[in-house]
């Protein structure tokens, strides 16, 4: 009787270290996830960014070309 109180006492305590173990896990997970989403969301804006300076370059091309075609 006595080592069947040890064996349940045993596994109550390695499940409670696995099941706390497993909310670290998570949590590591769910930051890991945050900081992928972070770099993801930065990439995009950075995208953003040359994606306005190419047009904006683009449109001094053409302006030049505009301003160039009327003297002529």
């Amino acid at each position: 009787m006595e080592a069947l109180y040890w064996v349940s006492t045993i596994l109550e305590l390695s499940g409670n270290k696995a099941g706390g173990r497993r909310q670290e896990e998570k949590k590591g997970r769910r930051e890991e996830g945050n900081k992928i989403r972070n770099k993801a969301e930065s990439k995009s804006i950075r995208n953003l960014r040359l994606t306005i300076r190419r047009v904006i370059e683009l449109l001094a091309i053409y302006s030049n070309c505009v301003n160039t075609y009327a003297r002529i």
